[in-house]
């Protein structure tokens, strides 16, 4: 069955980022209309009170506005407005739709949200982090990881029970030995962690180290003691999405997108495509469409690229300018950042959004 509801992970966005619902009231404790074609969640992250804003999505792409629930816990928004978590999967959904996850950074909090029968979601659980500024998560099968970038770092385990419910696994908790800063300068701390297609590795993006970290994944969920180290080849590796196959397809900070070989038993990550230039500034998200496009935001820039992925793993530029060709209604055309403000809020929620390359 296809997965009807979709989510925005790429960026959390803070309430005065979008001046159109910023005033908008609470919105609709009853589902959402059945004739949505999907859903669109969205993390506030407001440093006050965290909240997930929800969008029903039509079949054109067309995204609004229905309302907003509270996480429970506090976002993190003092030092930077555009990219406050400096980092990917902030909010993550299950496979199967059913459950929704959200950091909250400024409470070193995770929560938990089912979703009900038309996409609203209802809140389940609300847990400490076991560490500092929680800010990316993972998630396979019955596992959640947060991967807390504050302190000298660490990563913490849950395991996702009946209805969404978290509960800690034991034992899962493990140190990165950062070196304690801001957790949002780029340098000393990790961006994103993921699990690879198998579930049997937990991969971490370290930029600023130029590294990728790797914890093997037993049965049970538990992490080895320590992480394999990866240096990157080519570049400055941010965030990471995995293709059809299996390989990583990881952004170049200082503007483009490569690709790896990630997995297995060794946890050491091979260069299929050292990073192919995309022209624009800060290269930071990273989405793919689940056939042969990657798309990543160009935060610097308020730009959008597109890149074919080819079965073997490597990434070319689908547009030679770097920057996607977009429809609006019935007349495509390059978007610029104000006219993509205008629609939504933020660049990243026009493309993950999904109005379409």
């Amino acid at each position: 069955m296809t997965n009807r509801r979709t989510f925005l992970a790429t960026a959390a966005l803070s309430a005065s980022a979008l001046p159109g619902l910023a005033s908008a009231a609470a919105g609709p404790a009853s589902p959402i209309a059945r004739r949505s074609a999907g859903n669109v969640y969205v993390m506030s992250n407001n440093a006050s009170a965290n909240e997930i804003l929800v969008f029903a999505r039509k079949a054109d792409g067309a995204l609004s506005y229905q309302g907003r629930v509270a996480t429970g816990g506090l976002g993190y928004t003092a030092t930077a407005p555009i990219d406050p978590l400096a980092s990917q999967g902030a909010l993550q959904l299950s496979a199967d739709g059913s459950f929704l996850f959200a950091v909250n950074a400024g409470s070193n909090q995770v929560s938990s949200f089912r979703l009900d029968a038309a996409g609203w979601p209802v809140p389940v659980s609300l847990l400490d982090s076991g560490g500092v500024f929680p800010a990316s998560l993972a998630l396979f099968g019955p596992w959640l990881y947060v991967l807390n970038k504050g302190s000298t770092g660490s990563i913490q385990g849950f395991e996702i029970g009946a209805g969404g419910r978290l509960k800690p696994l034991s034992g899962s908790n493990r140190g990165l030995g950062l070196t304690p800063t801001d957790p949002f300068a780029h340098v000393p701390a990790p961006e994103q962690i993921g699990f690879d297609a198998t579930g049997r590795q937990l991969l971490i993006t370290w930029g600023g180290a130029r590294q990728f970290l790797s914890f093997a994944i037993d049965a049970q969920g538990q992490p080895s003691a320590e992480p394999v180290h990866n240096n990157a080849l080519e570049g400055l590796p941010f965030s990471f999405v995995l293709s059809r196959k299996g390989q990583a397809l990881v952004t170049d900070a200082a503007g483009g997108l490569g690709s790896y070989q990630v997995g297995g038993d060794t946890g050491l990550w091979t260069s299929i495509s050292p990073p192919v230039p995309n022209f624009q500034a800060a290269t930071c998200w990273v989405a793919f469409d689940g056939d042969a496009t990657a798309y990543t935001a160009n935060t610097g820039s308020g730009t959008l690229s597109a890149y074919r992925v080819a079965p073997n793993g490597t990434v070319a530029l689908a547009d030679s300018s770097g920057v996607a060709l977009w429809r609006w209604a019935a007349a495509p055309r390059r978007p610029t950042w104000p006219s993509c403000r205008r629609r939504v809020g933020a660049c990243c929620m026009c493309w993950t959004g999904g109005w379409g390359a």
